[in-house]
């Protein structure tokens, strides 16, 4: 690290470029000491790199003997694959219906926000108290964590809570999604809903932003930052980018709260490239890797289970598509799948839908002509193989198969999982 040096906060410059009303922070001088006069009196460097796993605990009612003041650290992913701890004040301890929860603030120069839900709080001297997960509107610096206990015990969890207080806001994971077009999804509900609120959206495929997209073979440490898949593939990728909490032997527990259920999505390790500082949303600008850390198998209230040895469950989603007897396309794409069966079918034909209109219909300036269209459908879960060869003519030719499949296509719906989904459509 650069040798130390001491700056008042009232001369400190930063990093800041302006885009609209937020804020772009990034290359933090690590070395720097501050000296923030709403916050703090004496400590040592801003944040410090670290490579450790902790494996240590202390316990909330350990916790609750700690006088308030007192100075914690918070790991965070802020640059790459670099694990940062920054200093924290603990400031209290105070529970919520079923929620042990502890309240902390952050150096007023160093926001937290969207994608750091996850982050461990730890004492000085290494040990884990607490897990981020919520935070308040317009305030990016101070955090609640819930007790380290109650996310570990997600392992041996049954059942969930099902709300949360009004007094704070869950601190989200940064949604990312590439190749989505909104105009284009809003013709399909599953699609749109899914992911027309996402933190970031490329209108661009993933095969024109391959760069984004690299193998790693960084270390996977509590504070690093991974990525939840929900779909990946030839032209759309979409995941949640959160915070790896604890790993303890195969297990991996992250985002200190409730997400989407999944059989056993595949996680992967995430870099960050900047912070963006909103007086609306604060965000980490994250990405997906490809270097694969274990399967999502668990949803609970207090956070996700990763298992580092269980294989993925995913739907593979082939979708063909011929115009006038020339082919237009063909892509595939792998669809995490979820205990609702009906839900896949459903997200697995809007996204086929949602290729046809995109990349057949409007190129070719056909999306409101009268067409034709021969199709040809199948369908394999583990319990069942439908094949399915029909017709369908009108103006809006992607909505009519749409509609033909959603109305028409009825799956086995006990304990069962979509294996494969293919849809080659020939226009005419």
């Amino acid at each position: 690290m650069k040798s130390t040096k001491l700056i008042f906060i009232s001369f400190l410059l930063l990093p800041l470029f302006f885009i609209s009303c937020e804020e772009t922070i990034n290359n933090y001088d690590k070395s720097i000491i501050i000296t923030d006069s709403l916050r703090w009196d004496n400590y040592d460097d801003l944040v410090k790199v670290v490579s450790d796993v902790p494996a240590g605990i202390l316990t909330y009612s350990e916790l609750e003997k700690i006088p308030r003041g007192t100075i914690m650290k918070l790991r965070v992913n802020r640059e790459d694959f670099e694990v940062w701890e920054v200093y924290v004040v603990f400031d209290a301890v105070y529970r919520e219906n079923n929620e042990r929860l502890i309240l902390c603030h952050t150096p007023s120069i160093f926001p937290i926000g969207s994608g750091d839900s996850g982050s461990p709080l730890l004492t000085t001297d290494g040990k884990v108290v607490g897990i981020l997960c919520y935070g308040y509107s317009g305030n990016s610096n101070d955090f609640i964590a819930r007790a380290v206990e109650d996310v570990l015990n997600i392992q041996n969890n049954n059942s969930s809570q099902s709300s949360n207080s009004a007094l704070h806001d869950l601190v989200s994971p940064v949604f990312y999604v590439s190749g989505f077009n909104k105009q284009a999804a809003e013709r399909y509900p599953s699609l749109n809903n899914l992911f027309k609120d996402f933190t970031i959206i490329k209108n661009e495929p993933i095969n024109s932003s391959k760069q984004l997209y690299k193998t790693s073979n960084e270390i996977t440490i509590p504070g690093s930052s991974i990525s939840v898949s929900y779909i990946t593939g030839d032209y759309i990728t979409a995941s949640a980018i959160g915070t790896l909490s604890f790993i303890k032997e195969e297990l991996l527990f992250a985002f200190g709260h409730d997400f989407h259920p999944f059989t056993a999505a595949p996680t992967f390790l995430a870099s960050t490239k900047s912070f963006i500082k909103s007086s609306n949303i604060s965000f980490k600008m994250s990405e997906p890797t490809t270097q694969f850390i274990g399967s999502f198998v668990k949803n609970d209230f207090n956070g996700i289970l990763i298992n580092k040895f269980t294989t993925p469950q995913v739907a593979d989603i082939q979708t063909n598509c011929s115009y006038k007897g020339k082919s237009v396309f063909s892509y595939n794409h792998k669809l995490s799948i979820s205990p609702d069966i009906d839900f896949d079918k459903t997200l697995a034909t809007d996204l086929s839908c949602y290729l046809i209109y995109l990349n057949a219909l409007i190129p070719n300036n056909i999306q409101n002509k009268q067409l034709s269209a021969n199709c040809n459908l199948e369908i394999i879960t583990e319990k069942e193989i439908r094949k399915i060869t029909f017709s369908v003519n009108g103006s809006g030719i992607d909505w009519a198969i749409y509609n033909y499949i959603t109305s028409n296509v009825d799956l086995i719906i006990a304990e069962n999982k979509i294996k494969s989904y293919s849809l080659s459509v020939e226009l005419y």
